[in-house]
């Protein structure tokens, strides 16, 4: 009975910003060493790990706040398929060896959180920035921009 009851345990234990940034390229790696790669599986991964309303208002600025609150809806759902499906077009695009991730610092700072870490594939090997919020400290946290070697997810969607 102890096993189940800690196996339920942790089943319910949030994320830690650092197992979401892991798990999302663990799920990409997966992806791209399947005999039949599913795009759609790893873009459901970045939908999963990804809180786009947070992305497409840092992304939108101050005019994000003027739209209805469907219009805000819509086009947080429209930017959350979009990046989804380039992020998996992106990684199943690379040839080559399988793809690596390395997690380094982890800073948390109430509800914000940084993770440093490293993606290698083959003898190529690029830093990456994930941000991460949560609403309050019993919520989930979700991915809200990604910056791989300088290139900042909400900076390429940015008006």
């Amino acid at each position: 009975m102890a096993p189940l009851v800690l196996g339920v345990f942790l089943a319910a234990t949030p994320a830690t910003p650092g197992q979401i940034v892991h798990r999302l390229f663990v799920e990409a790696q997966r992806s791209s060493e399947a005999a039949s790669p599913d795009p759609g599986r790893l873009a459901a991964a970045v939908l999963r790990d990804f809180d786009f309303e947070a992305l497409t208002r840092a992304a939108v600025g101050p005019d994000f706040s003027a739209l209805s609150a469907r219009d805000q809806t819509e086009l947080s759902a429209l930017l959350g398929r979009v990046v989804a499906h380039a992020f998996a077009r992106r990684v199943l695009a690379r040839p080559g060896p399988p793809l690596a991730v390395s997690v380094g610092t982890v800073a948390i700072d109430g509800d914000v959180a940084r993770v440093d870490a490293t993606l290698a594939q083959g003898g190529d090997r690029y830093a990456l920035t994930a941000h991460l919020t949560r609403p309050g400290p019993a919520g989930a946290w979700k991915l809200v921009d990604l910056v791989n070697d300088g290139s900042s997810v909400v900076e390429t969607y940015r008006r």
